[in-house]
């Protein structure tokens, strides 16, 4: 098949088609447009987060306390802030608990700071919350409400600022009136609703699709928080209050902890402080009965690395003793939710950031239990990731006390050493070192604790926060989904997709004949010639069939013609009749046979009974009646009073219709549709010519190829195809010069 053929065969679908590619194309705009008009604006708000900034311009003390250190792991934060709990601390601070609307052409649309009326309310049934209520409101105030539970309507009458009294709550509708940050539109009579949302059902839908917290880099400790809502005031308003709230929720954490190191540092100062204060004593009174003033060089040294020793032997305990309460609490049922105990001295990042996410894990438990049960899946996940972080979690421990106890064991060597010393000297100097190397020792230690003290004060006091917010939100003007004529080019697009699939499904599925070359293609039946056009009034004959007669009279100068088809509506009565006006406006004698005894059509034009025809004249009546049709004589069908199978079988409709040449030229006879059965067939075998009509883009090449295989086994030799073309439009006449060329 040649290129033009090639793109015919692409093209013509989609010409052919175009009334039905037509109606895809405006049925898919006329969605896209209802979809833009009913669809709600969406605005985004975002605010940008810095985790951990220690670079900023702070005092260089507070940077090194332990009360502010972090691990600033990314994934850890984005669920902080995801998370129930921080998401309902936001909204805490945000009036976002009634939610005021007013009718609009898309439904009811939220109006927030705008909305012309306020309510004051109670619920003494709190099942009315979560449930709209909806008011008409007219132009001398009164009001009408309607709301509905558990399918049970709530209708009440009223007027402005009255108590208006239901089954479980009452709610009083006043005037709105201007203060900061609100500019109430006109109460104009219409319709307007509103909303009591509960804490619960308030959280959920902001911890929905609509946050979405990203980082932007993996190597870069920065996260933003994006907030879609289709009032881009709240949006605004809840990305910061979002933003504020972890920050705050950081500080207060760090607080919480500060305060309670402080407390186990003020318990052990008491201690040392008794001890101080009696070691003390006794040095003093050891100097005064003994006369001693001062110590050797020697012993000094010795007395300052004893106490050095064994204040890192004290803060290597200390750690130890945190770490073993950790270990207690890890041993027991974690899934109370009991606090995690204090861990302020551990120094290890990777232990520190996984019991903050054990922290975490524990309060998204607690606010799944608000709405699932233990058995729930998304519980049960929780669980099974708290049991396998637990289990890392001790075992880290346990390497952890292991290094301790050897670290402990290592300081142990060097004191003894430094005791064996410290024996050596003499008795009187011995007690005095003995005394102030323990003077020494609880003054460093109460040293050390007070230095830790300062720290956890200064971090019970402190209000900064090494999180920083880079760039709060802004209220957005421009709604994310406000590409309209994006939708409508993507609409008419996917429906001139769809058009275009589905006509080159059907025309493929179908495997219609369109071109001539198809026919020379797969099938070995001539083509006798090819009819554009349909025929025009009068005399006028179309050149197409000129040419098709010439060919026919080239291969039979005279005889019986019978023209069939492959199926219905090929336009085989047609090329009948019009090849008869061409051969005789050539000047020969035709007479047109209607042999179609299934549905025979030529004797109704004119108008003319069936009967005495073709039917009669096959079974030996002396003389039927032609139907004089301009200068062309029809003889209709007849009666047909008998099976068209049957006379065809009879085997006299051939020889009585040549019978007739003695008389006419050519005798043409327009046979039965072969899709019905092979009755046919006796006539088509015994014809001078078979003419075989196809409609091009309806006749079917499967249909054709079964027609010239039921020729062979007949012994029907000779034959051609006409195809056929009925009129056409714009779009066909230009495939039409496309294959003429």
């Amino acid at each position: 098949m040649n290129d033009s053929n090639d793109i015919l065969g692409l093209v013509r679908p989609l010409l052919k088609g175009w009334p039905v590619l037509l109606l895809c194309i405006i049925a898919a705009l006329s969605l896209g447009y209802l979809s833009v008009r009913k669809s709600k604006a969406t605005y985004q708000a975002s605010v940008s987060i810095r985790i951990q900034d220690k670079e900023s311009q702070v005092n260089e003390v507070v940077k090194n306390i332990e009360m502010f250190s972090s691990t600033g792991a990314l994934m850890t934060e984005i669920e902080v802030l995801r998370s129930r709990y921080l998401v309902g601390r936001a909204l805490d601070n945000l009036d976002f608990r009634v939610c005021y609307y007013r009718k609009a052409r898309s439904g009811m649309a939220e109006t927030y700071h705008r909305s012309p009326f306020r309510i004051e309310y109670a619920f003494s049934d709190s099942n009315w919350m979560d449930h709209m209520f909806t008011f008409q409101y007219a132009e001398n105030e009164t009001l009408s409400l309607h709301a509905e539970k558990d399918d049970t309507p709530v209708n009440i009458e009223g007027k402005l600022g009255d108590t208006l009294s239901g089954a479980g709550f009452w709610v009083r509708i006043l005037r709105a009136e201007a203060s900061e940050g609100k500019n109430p539109a006109p109460f104009t009579p219409d319709e307007y609703g509103f909303e009591v949302f509960s804490r619960r059902r308030l959280i959920t839908q902001y911890t929905g699709k609509d946050l979405l917290v990203k980082m932007l880099d993996k190597e870069i400790p920065i996260l933003k928080i994006y907030m879609n809502h289709d009032v881009p005031k709240k949006a605004q308003l809840f990305a910061n209050a979002l933003a504020e709230a972890y920050i705050s929720e950081y500080i207060n954490n760090k607080k919480e902890a500060a305060y309670k190191t402080l407390a186990f540092i003020d318990q052990e100062i008491e201690r040392v402080s008794a001890d101080l204060r009696s070691s003390e004593l006794a040095l003093e009174s050891y100097k005064r009965n003994n006369k001693l003033l001062d110590l050797s060089l020697i012993a000094d040294a010795e007395i300052k690395k004893s106490a050095q020793l064994e204040l890192q032997r004290i803060a290597l305990q200390m750690e130890r003793t945190q770490i073993s309460q950790v270990e207690r609490y890890l041993r027991e049922d974690i899934r109370d939710s009991k606090p995690v105990p204090d861990y302020g001295s551990v120094q290890d990042p990777v232990f520190r950031d996984r019991l903050s996410r054990l922290g975490q894990l524990q309060t998204q438990r607690r606010e799944f239990l608000l709405k699932y049960t233990d058995i729930h899946p998304s519980v049960k996940a929780l669980d099974e990731e708290m049991v396998v972080l637990r289990k890392d979690l001790l075992e880290s421990i346990e390497r952890t006390l292991k290094t301790q106890d050897a670290q402990i064991g290592e300081l142990q060597a060097p004191i003894d050493e430094n005791d064996v010393r410290l024996n050596m000297l003499p008795e009187a100097e011995r007690q005095l070192v003995s005394l102030k190397r323990q003077f020494a020792l609880n003054e460093r230690a109460y040293d050390f604790l007070m230095n830790k003290r300062a720290e956890a004060a200064i971090g019970a006091a402190a209000t900064i926060s090494f999180h920083k917010i880079l760039e709060p939100a802004t209220e957005p003007k421009e709604p994310i989904n406000s590409l309209k004529k994006v939708i409508l080019a993507i609409s008419g697009f996917m429906g001139f997709l769809t058009g275009a699939v589905g006509l080159f499904f059907r025309h493929y599925l179908r495997n219609a004949v369109y071109s001539t070359g198809q026919i020379a293609e797969h099938l070995d039946l001539p083509l006798l010639g090819i009819a554009h056009r349909s025929p025009a009034a009068g005399n006028m004959i179309p050149q197409d069939f000129i040419n098709i007669a010439s060919r026919i009279t080239s291969l039979t100068h005279k005889g019986l013609v019978a023209v069939c088809s492959g199926e219905s509506a090929s336009g085989k009565t047609f090329v009948t009749r019009q090849l008869a006006h061409t051969l005789r406006g050539l000047g020969y004698k035709v007479l047109i046979a209607d042999a179609d005894f299934h549905h025979p059509e030529l004797h109704l034009l004119p108008p003319q009974a069936l009967s005495p025809g073709l039917s009669e004249f096959s079974e030996g009546s002396p003389a039927a009646a032609c139907i004089r049709a301009g200068q062309i004589d029809v003889m209709p069908a007849g009666s047909c009073g008998r099976l068209a199978a049957a006379l065809f079988q009879q085997g006299n409709i051939a020889a009585r219709l040549k019978e007739l040449l003695d008389r006419y030229d050519f005798v043409i006879a327009d046979s039965p549709r072969l899709d019905i059965g092979d009755d046919s067939m006796p006539l088509l075998r015994e014809a001078d010519l078979c003419v075989v009509v196809a409609r091009s883009d309806h006749s079917r090449m499967k249909t054709l190829i079964a027609l010239q295989e039921r020729f062979t086994r007949y012994g029907i030799t000779s034959g051609g195809i006409v195809l056929n073309r009925p009129r056409e439009k714009s779009s066909r006449n230009l495939l039409t010069r496309l294959e003429s060329a």
